[in-house]
């Protein structure tokens, strides 16, 4: 019975892709992972990435997310700005959210680039 062997191709090892990450990296990566584990957060993130005037009203976030206990949209919130993906400021009295530059880069290769914004 003559040798049969698998061919060459498929015994070699994939080509490395890029390197792998430091410990350092990989604690702010499971950062960002574990925020937006929940699919509420998620949700939330995307819907900021999305914003066309790059930020949002709290208020509006209520109203996207539906029927929620109040105090749920605030812990939700806080998780996001603790792994660093967004900030909240006041403005004439209203709160508003937007994304860290960080948020942006890590909503850009999760989503792809935010669609250009309207004008009139």
């Amino acid at each position: 019975m003559p040798n049969q062997q698998a061919p060459a191709a498929a015994t070699r090892r994939p080509p490395a892709r890029g390197t792998a990450l430091d410990r350092a990296k990989a604690i702010r990566t499971a950062e960002v992972l574990a925020a937006l584990a929940d699919a509420d957060r998620l949700r939330l993130f995307s819907l900021l990435a999305t914003a066309g005037a790059g930020q949002v009203r709290v208020c509006r976030l209520v109203e996207a997310l539906g029927p929620h206990d109040p105090g749920q949209l605030d812990t939700h919130l806080e998780h996001l700005r603790k792994a660093g993906l967004l900030t909240r400021h006041e403005h004439h009295g209203r709160m508003y959210c937007r994304l860290t530059e960080d948020g942006r880069a890590r909503a850009r290769a999760l989503f792809g680039p935010a669609p250009a914004p309207c004008r009139a």
